[in-house]
């Protein structure tokens, strides 16, 4: 009996472990993420944590044993592997993650989900539930938004990782969330698009570029400097005329600039030196481009219609620096100095907040607050939009030093506007650690305007937080941004 136990012990201790991936957070699979669906010749991305310093290896059954993944990072473990067109004659592989510390203990993880392979001839088809989706580079959320997903429109799917499908797209792959679209019946195709006709209408605050297609399809809109390009995916051109309103100044030319079978891309050359906001929509197959109009005269602040928001407020307090004093309280006081220097030089200021409150009712989701506060601009029609912040760190000693003034903007119409008031804060606060950067911020995300947040300094920083209690501090905060503002309407 004797003999039994230890016999058993040795296999114990000989033997790696195989355990599942969900209950251990030491050692867990970060990519994939849940159910895989993926085509043969296509790549998989593998990423494992564990301790820093193992040898990690993984196999995908029956055909990869023992392959070998990179410590890119202090304890992620990394590796991409392609799969191969004969992997196509079976169904589903397992995945197995096998590590050994620099301890010498072993631990062999299987993957909680199946390996599925795109075998069938037939495509997988998803058709879209929403209008104006936002599209990601990437399978979630954390990466970028590259293009929108019209309502009804129907895409085969060529790769699934976890919650997201990747779309047969070109020359670009998106991806969608499941929880968007609705997965066809086998045999269901996918939708082709023929955009056949493009006009410009001149209308009282914008110029309508009118693109007229057989069905709803996948967009993006990107400008740069005085021109707009537009890509319609899974679309072909079969053009037969582009009608021109020449009432308007502001468009100069429209050009398709590449075609291929599966996609169109469109650049609109503007006779102004920056754009300054657009809408779109599709209605009765038709996507409409709304290119604002620049205002009459740019050579002053006069009448110009100035959006401020004091981030947040009510019961959101933001920031709080190391003596107590709130986010919300300093970037109101810096707002309300801010307006009476843009109304006496003619301005129309409209506030989202000019008191400690939110907008939303309580309970309301983050979300909702933040569209509010943009619906604000919307609803005024707003030549620019300005909302005002302080930040700060969570690291220890970022906390205590840091004193950046950040100027950040999402669109490009927007990089002026950050750039010149980003120069003028560093002027009026006497420092030259000023900058401005993009980033994928709720408030700054809308077309419909050039907009900006500005984070004046870091109220985590003790010496920061004294500054911003100071009126004159303020002031000084105040007028940089005004006139970054100014400068901004001068420049054209």
């Amino acid at each position: 009996m004797k003999k039994v136990i230890l016999i058993l012990l040795l296999l114990f201790l000989l033997i790696p472990p195989a355990f599942s991936n969900e209950n251990n957070e030491a050692y867990k699979i970060l990519e994939p993420s849940g159910p895989v669906l993926i085509a043969p010749g296509d790549f998989l991305n593998i990423k494992f944590k564990a301790p820093e310093g193992g040898i990690c290896l993984f196999d995908i059954t029956p055909y990869f044993n023992n392959l070998a993944m990179e410590e890119a990072s202090p304890g992620i473990y990394e590796a991409v592997c392609y799969i191969p067109n004969n992997i196509r004659y079976l169904s589903s592989s397992n995945l197995f993650i096998n590590y050994k510390s620099k301890d010498g203990i072993s631990f062999s993880i299987k993957y909680t989900d199946a390996i599925n392979y795109l075998n069938n001839p037939l495509p997988v088809v998803i058709k879209s539930k929403s209008n104006d989706y936002q599209l990601r580079s990437g399978p979630s959320a954390d990466y970028d938004r590259v293009g929108y997903l019209l309502k009804d429109a129907k895409f085969s799917v060529n790769k699934q990782i976890g919650d997201w499908f990747r779309l047969n797209t070109y020359p670009q792959n998106l991806w969608v969330n499941k929880n968007f679209v609705d997965l066809l019946k086998t045999g269901a195709y996918p939708a082709y698009n023929i955009l056949d006709f493009i006009e410009t209408k001149d209308n009282e605050n914008f110029i309508d570029v009118v693109f007229r297609m057989s069905y709803p399809c996948a967009y993006s809109v990107n400008n740069y400097g005085d021109a707009i390009y537009v890509i319609l995916y899974n679309t072909a051109s079969n053009i037969w005329e582009t009608r021109f309103d020449l009432k308007n100044n502001l468009i100069k030319d429209i050009n398709i600039i590449e075609s291929a079978e599966n996609y169109v891309k469109i650049k609109i050359s503007l006779n102004v030196k920056n754009l300054w906001g657009y809408d779109i929509n599709f209605e009765d197959k038709k996507l409409t481009l709304k290119l604002r109009k620049p205002p009459a005269d740019t050579t002053s602040l006069k009448d110009k219609i100035i959006i401020l928001d004091a981030g947040h407020g009510g019961p959101d307090p933001g920031a709080a620096g190391p003596g107590g004093v709130t986010e919300k309280e300093v970037n109101l006081a810096i707002v309300l100095k801010l307006k009476e220097l843009l109304t006496s030089s003619g301005a129309k200021v409209i506030l989202t907040r000019d008191a400690d409150n939110e907008l939303m009712p309580k309970d309301s989701p983050a979300a909702a607050e933040l569209q509010a506060r943009c619906d604000v601009n919307t609803n005024n029609n707003g030549a620019i939009a300005v909302s005002v912040h302080n930040n700060s760190s969570d690291d220890e000693v970022k906390r205590k030093t840091a004193s950046d003034t950040d100027i950040y903007f999402y669109r490009p119409q927007s990089k002026l506007l950050a750039d010149l008031i980003a120069k003028n804060i560093g002027k009026a606060l006497n420092k030259d650690n000023y900058f401005s950067l993009q980033r994928s911020f709720y408030l700054i995300r809308p077309t419909f305007s050039p907009s900006v947040l500005c984070e004046i300094t870091y109220i985590s920083n003790p010496q920061e937080e004294i500054k911003l209690k100071d009126p004159i501090f303020q002031q000084n905060a105040a007028m940089g941004i005004f006139n970054g503002i100014k400068e901004y309407f001068e420049k054209f």
